[in-house]
C-alpha cells in the first residue's frame, strides 16, 4: 500500500485515491500523507477527523478540504444561495458539518502544527503536520 493516499468519496484512480471502507484497513500511524476530500461531511462516522488523524505517522502531513458550514450559512442568510439549494447539494447530505475555524481549533487542542488553514469560495483548506 502507498504510504501517501488520498481519500475521497468516489474512487476514480485506485493507485491513488481510497474509499473510507479501504483507508480503514490500514494500520494506525501507516500514511505518511492524507489528502482527504469531501468524506468529513459525508461520512455516517462522527470520529471520521480522529480515525484519519490517527492513520497519519508521527512528521506526516494531513490536508483536509470540503464545504465549510459556517460560510454556507452565511450566504444562505444573505441571499447568496437559496435555502433548497443549499439542501439539495449539501445540507440533507452531510452526516458532520465542519468549518475553518472548528478544524483549527481541533489540531490546536492536539497540538499539532497548522501550516495553512484558509476559506476559498465555501471551501475550507487545512493542512496540518502531526508531530
Amino acid at each position: 500500500m502507498n504510504k501517501e493516499i488520498k481519500l475521497v468519496v468516489k474512487v476514480n484512480d485506485p493507485q491513488k485515491e481510497a474509499s473510507e471502507k479501504d483507508f480503514l484497513a490500514a494500520p494506525d500511524s501507516f500514511f505518511t500523507r492524507i489528502v482527504v476530500q469531501d468524506v468529513l461531511e459525508l461520512s455516517t462516522n462522527v470520529d471520521i477527523l480522529t480515525t484519519v488523524s490517527n492513520k497519519l505517522r508521527k512528521g506526516g502531513t494531513l490536508v483536509v478540504e470540503g464545504v465549510d458550514a459556517l460560510d454556507l450559512c452565511r450566504r444562505i442568510y444573505n441571499g447568496s444561495v437559496s435555502l433548497e439549494e443549499a439542501s439539495r447539494n449539501f445540507l440533507t447530505r452531510s452526516h458532520n458539518l465542519n468549518a475553518v475555524a472548528t478544524l483549527r481549533t481541533f489540531f490546536a487542542k492536539r497540538e499539532w502544527p497548522i501550516k495553512f488553514a484558509g476559506l476559498l469560495e465555501g471551501r475550507y483548506f487545512v493542512e496540518v503536520v502531526r508531530p
